[in-house]
């Protein structure tokens, strides 16, 4: 699903889905609320890196406690569609 069978290496397109992924279930575990660093640790990638991920995926940035958590808000709401009156 991810490997490229000749070579056995992602292309950036799969890393980058795949990252979204490991994103998407860490935050469903932890309530749609998580402290990044740990997760960043586990990928090797900095908390900066990461950064752009999660608010690609929507998530909102608050700092608690002198930690930063990417929140994502849940469930999604979308503005009411108006119907305008014919003239």
């Amino acid at each position: 699903m991810f490997a490229n069978t000749e070579s056995k290496i992602l292309s950036e397109d799969k890393r980058v889905l795949l990252i979204s992924y490991v994103l998407v279930l860490t935050l469903f575990v932890d309530n749609f609320k998580t402290e990044f660093s740990d997760i960043a640790e586990d990928l090797r990638m900095a908390t900066g890196a990461l950064r752009p991920y999660f608010e690609f995926l929507g998530c909102k940035f608050t700092r608690e406690n002198n930690i930063t958590l990417a929140t994502l808000p849940a469930p999604l709401k979308f503005p009411e569609v108006r119907m305008r009156r014919p003239q």
